[in-house]
């Protein structure tokens, strides 16, 4: 007797992981959308461990425009230390990037251990309060603790295309720049300030990554580009901002970021590696316990 293709996929489907419960998967998503708006981000960046995300290495994030990040130290730091850094530190009056303030729902799929959850959130880049829209993957663990995440915003080019002309503005007056000057300049003299006095304070010792300030601000006006925000995650000014909050988090490890080689978060990436998959689990969540290993004849 031939044995239905259906219960043979189910045994390759093998015994599933226990499935966290729905009430712990909604409580992870309350508590992160209250977390990552300022002010709270500021307490969660502080603990560097954020409980909801799995301990030690055991969580992968990546977020579309800056990169994958290992490790829940360095998952605490980028999600919720660069926005209240930003918030309280160097780039306090114009963050060039803005800041987190309220999250809400639009789309919500939840399936086993996986939430695909699309919101719409405010960020306040201090000339606007500008709308973003944001898609999240998470898979959970049994105990309902996020292994990995992996994040895009939509429209993320429109949206600095939309945001920087104003600031540009706002940037001439605040630096008392000549009023011909160039967007793209204006934005990366305050970066280039904030990255270079942040590097001098907390950049000490064997974390020094550049001989003085003016060294500092030589490389990062004209040494290297300002970047689309698509390159936040390589070797431009702006991936080097993005990084600058977290400087005063762990200094060892964040300094080789603003520097002139970038360290291992602000180097330049090929097109194919940037398509490379980071996770070690597929976002699946499928019925009956199959999995896509399991169906991959039928695909």
């Amino acid at each position: 007797m031939r044995t239905p293709i259906y219960i043979v996929l189910l045994v390759l489907a093998g015994h599933a992981f226990g499935a966290p419960s729905l009430e712990q998967m909604l409580g992870f998503l309350k508590q992160f959308g209250r977390d990552i708006s300022y002010p709270a981000n500021i307490e969660a960046a502080k603990s560097i461990n954020y409980t909801g995300f799995s301990e030690g290495r055991h969580i992968v994030g990546r977020v579309d425009v800056t990169g994958t990040f290992i490790g829940r130290e360095l998952n605490t730091e980028y999600i919720f230390g660069l926005f209240s850094g930003l918030a309280t530190g160097a780039s306090t009056s114009t963050p060039l990037v803005g800041i987190p303030l309220n999250q809400t729902i639009i789309d919500l799929v939840i399936e086993n251990n996986l939430m695909i959850v699309t919101t719409r959130r405010d960020f306040n880049f201090t000339v606007a309060v500008v709308p973003t829209v944001w898609q999240v993957k998470f898979l959970f663990n049994d105990e309902g603790i996020v292994t990995q995440y992996d994040a895009i915003v939509y429209r993320a080019s429109a949206l600095f295309a939309n945001i920087w002309p104003r600031l540009r503005k706002h940037l001439i007056k605040e630096l008392g720049l000549p009023h011909h000057t160039s967007q793209t300049m204006a934005i990366k003299i305050r970066a280039a300030r904030d990255i270079c006095s942040q590097h001098e304070e907390y950049c000490l010792g064997p974390n020094k990554q550049f001989e003085s300030k003016e060294a500092c601000m030589r490389f990062v006006l004209h040494k290297i580009p300002l970047g689309e925000i698509w390159q936040a995650g390589q070797n431009t000014t702006l991936c080097r901002y993005i990084h600058t909050p977290m400087l005063p988090l762990r200094p060892a490890v964040h300094c080789p970021h603003v520097g002139p080689t970038g360290g291992d978060m602000c180097f330049d990436h090929s097109y194919e590696t940037l398509l490379e998959n980071p996770f070690p689990e597929p976002f699946a969540a499928l019925p009956n316990n199959l999995t896509l290993a399991g169906l991959a004849g039928q695909l």
